[in-house]
């Protein structure tokens, strides 16, 4: 049985793809601006 609460403690899965993930650390080993990369992959 579920403890009350064990819903918010789970994490969500997420969104991002290893590729994405690839592409941002790749950009910022090259001196990408983290403002640019985080516009390029649509980070808020």
């Amino acid at each position: 049985m579920p403890r009350l609460g064990d819903e918010r403690n789970r994490m969500k899965a997420s969104k991002v793809t290893d590729v994405q993930k690839a592409f941002i650390l790749k950009q910022s080993e090259q001196g990408t601006p983290v403002v640019e990369i985080c516009r390029k992959a649509g980070i808020s």
